[in-house]
Formats: structure tokens, C-alpha cells, sequence
């Protein structure tokens, strides 16, 4: 892992896995898509993927699931703008080791 400043991140490929840093905090856990001029960046965001129609029935689903225990599937197939403007913004870069520790650590659970 790496930390970058907004410029350097942009410049980065498609697929980049990163999170969002603020001094000794890790955050927005994503892949980049696309740049959206010099300033923006459409991401996969892969925190709070719900598959939902929007805004009210992910509230609805995640107020369910609160009240009731019951599951909600999740959608990685969206993309979400950034939109937040900050050229003082930092990122956590994912290297390719990192993604593959990832992998392997999540693979690895599922067959306990």
C-alpha cells in the first residue's frame, strides 16, 4: 500500500483499488473507474453496495435488516461520482500484493 495525493491518484489506471485518507484514518473502500476532468473520478464504491432502485428502498432494506435479522444482497455492478472537489484529498493506493493478500484472506474464510 501506498498513500497519494489526488493528482498522482488520478493518474492512476482504471481498476486502481484504493481508500480514501485522512491523516491515521482509512475510509471509502473502492475502484477507481474513469476521471471526470482534471478534478473528479467515477468509483466502484464497495462499502455500501446495496442493490436497491435507490435512495428510499435502500433505506427501507437497511431498516429491515436492522429491525428484523433478515439478509439484503449487495450490487458491485454501479458506479458512484465523487464529486467532492478536494485537490488536498489523499488516497491509500492497493498494490497488486495487497489485492492478492485480500483475495487470498477472503477465500480462505469462506472455506472454514
Amino acid at each position: 500500500m501506498r498513500i497519494v495525493n489526488l493528482k498522482t491518484f488520478l493518474e492512476m489506471p482504471v481498476g486502481t483499488v484504493f481508500q480514501k485518507y485522512e491523516p491515521c484514518v482509512f475510509s471509502s473502500f473502492g475502484i477507481k473507474a474513469e476521471n471526470v476532468g482534471n478534478w473528479d473520478f467515477y468509483y466502484q464504491d464497495l462499502e455500501q453496495s446495496i442493490l436497491c432502485s435507490g435512495s428510499d428502498e435502500e433505506f427501507f432494506i437497511l431498516d429491515e435488516s436492522e429491525k428484523t435479522g433478515d439478509s439484503f444482497r449487495l450490487d458491485f455492478d454501479c458506479m458512484s461520482r465523487d464529486g467532492m472537489f478536494n485537490d488536498n484529498q489523499l488516497f491509500v493506493v492497493w498494490e497488486d500484493g495487497d489485492v492478492d493478500y485480500l483475495r487470498e484472506t477472503l477465500q480462505n474464510r469462506k472455506n472454514i
